[in-house]
Formats: structure tokens, C-alpha cells, sequence
């Protein structure tokens, strides 16, 4: 459902800074424990409202029909699908994830300039993440 968002994203500011997660059983129980682990650490608060509390109560653990754990909301109680829960542990897990690094480096292309983009000029200043990935 997100999957254009995603691409006007990484349009805009760049592949190497905008990824698109798939939130796959696995993944749910992953950013989910990195949620749960930043408020157990308290390297995170929960602030006073009223929404936000509820849409993090709403979501819980529950079994599978083939016996695995998986997480569930109780949609009766908020607005949706615990989106501000969902937000939340993406931004905990993505932060959890580390940085690129990034250098300065100069872009050479001798072709005709006409019709190329400022960044692609001969002496133009662009960035580079470490792996190589503008």
C-alpha cells in the first residue's frame, strides 16, 4: 500500500536515505522489540496522550493457528491499526540500525551539459555514501 510513498521518497532525497520496509512477521516481532526495549531502558517516554497511550495498549502478543507468535491489535480501542505504535518502533528500530557515513567527493562527466542535471557537471559537488550509493 506504501509503495509509491516509498518511491516519491526516494525520488526526492535518495535511495540511500529512504527505505522501504516490508512488515513481514519477523520484521513486526523485530521493530516491535526494539519499541519495547527502548521504554525498559527508558531511552524512551511515553508522552501524556491520551491516543498515543491507546494505540500502544492496543497492540498484543498472540499465537499463531500454527502455533508461532505474532502481534495484534485490538482495533475496538483506537482509530485504526496502532499506526502511532507502528511509527513509533520503525523509528526506534531505524535508529537502532546505525549511520552512513558520507563524504564529499567531485563528480567528472565530460558529456554535452546541456539537459544534465546541475549535480552531474564537470567540478559539481555531490554526496556519496560510503558503499558508493548516491
Amino acid at each position: 500500500m506504501g509503495e509509491a510513498q516509498v518511491e516519491i521518497c526516494q525520488d526526492e532525497i535518495g535511495r540511500s536515505l529512504c527505505e522501504g520496509v516490508l512488515l513481514t512477521g519477523d520484521r513486526r516481532l523485530s521493530v516491535a522489540s526494539a519499541l519495547r526495549d527502548a521504554y525498559e531502558e527508558r531511552r524512551l517516554q511515553i508522552r501524556a496522550d491520551r491516543v498515543l497511550r491507546a494505540d500502544i495498549r492496543s497492540v498484543q502478543r498472540a499465537s499463531s493457528p500454527t502455533g508461532g507468535t505474532r502481534l495484534a491489535s485490538d482495533e475496538s480501542d483506537t482509530d485504526g491499526h496502532a499506526d502511532r505504535f507502528w511509527s513509533q518502533a520503525l523509528a526506534v528500530a531505524g535508529a537502532a540500525a546505525g549511520h552512513t557515513v558520507y563524504a564529499l567527493h567531485r563528480v567528472n562527466n565530460h558529456a554535452d551539459l546541456r539537459g544534465v542535471p546541475r549535480q552531474g557537471r564537470p567540478g559539481a559537488v555531490g554526496w556519496r555514501s560510503h558503499d558508493g550509493a548516491l
